[in-house]
């Protein structure tokens, strides 16, 4: 059983400098509230010093497979060398995330702009799992600062405009999941993107429009190593 509050107060405002020339800015603070309260039950491996699942269907020796104990983590759940591993937990967190972006308009044909963003995506709670997994029983916000500078531009009395952007993206505490011992947890690490796209649209005839598009794109991982116990 999870709960999850999230509270928050923001703001957005535009500001017209002059005619073609605009400032725009937004913030956001935002307070969350995570409770936990699970029970995992292992019935998969049996705690006598062999294992009936294995990936070759033979029997292996216990320490090739981890397992839960009875006699450490709780009585039996009736299934032979089964038990529980019960968790209660909570997080809480308070981020201030935001925007900004200045708009210029030299020609009513042509819209340039420079923008700065702080996103957040709340941390939270991994379910229990096997101690001998190694898995951390909370995971951290993900936040990411994004840059952008680009262009829209329309040409032929509209029949075609294109639009232009470069993009930087720097993500700390990226959120990843991956199954562990049949369990679904989140790592945190950090990671970069950035590139330009191209994008356009024709419309020869009314009754007809044209859409392309083209990108680059670099990203990279950094720091995150995973080992698989089973493996």
């Amino acid at each position: 059983r999870q709960t999850s509050n999230n509270f928050a107060i923001f703001t957005h405002n535009i500001f017209s400098i002059t005619d073609r020339l605009k400032f725009t800015v937004g913030a956001r603070y935002t307070m969350e509230r995570k409770r936990l309260n699970a029970t995992l039950t292992d019935n998969n491996i049996i705690c006598n010093g062999f294992s009936t699942i294995n990936p070759l269907n033979t029997l292996a020796p216990l320490s090739t497979l981890p397992c839960v104990n009875p006699g450490i983590l709780g009585p039996t759940s009736g299934v032979a060398g089964g038990g529980f591993l019960n968790l209660k937990g909570k997080h809480n967190e308070n981020k201030l995330s935001g925007t900004a972006v200045l708009s210029f308009k030299p020609t009513d044909q042509l819209l340039t702009y420079i923008s700065y963003s702080r996103g957040y995506k709340a941390g939270g709670l991994n379910p229990p799992i096997d101690p001998s997994f190694n898995i951390s029983p909370t995971f951290t916000p993900e936040t990411i600062n994004a840059y952008e500078l680009g262009s829209k531009n329309t040409f032929l009395d509209g029949l075609l405009r294109l639009n232009l952007s470069s993009f930087y993206y720097d993500y700390k505490g990226l959120q990843l999941s991956r199954i562990v011992g049949r369990t679904s947890v989140n790592d945190n690490t950090d990671a970069q993107i950035y590139g330009v796209e191209l994008e356009g649209f024709l419309r020869p005839v009314d009754d007809l429009q044209l859409n392309f598009s083209a990108s680059y794109l670099k990203s990279k991982i950094k720091g995150l190593s995973l080992v698989d116990p089973r493996d």
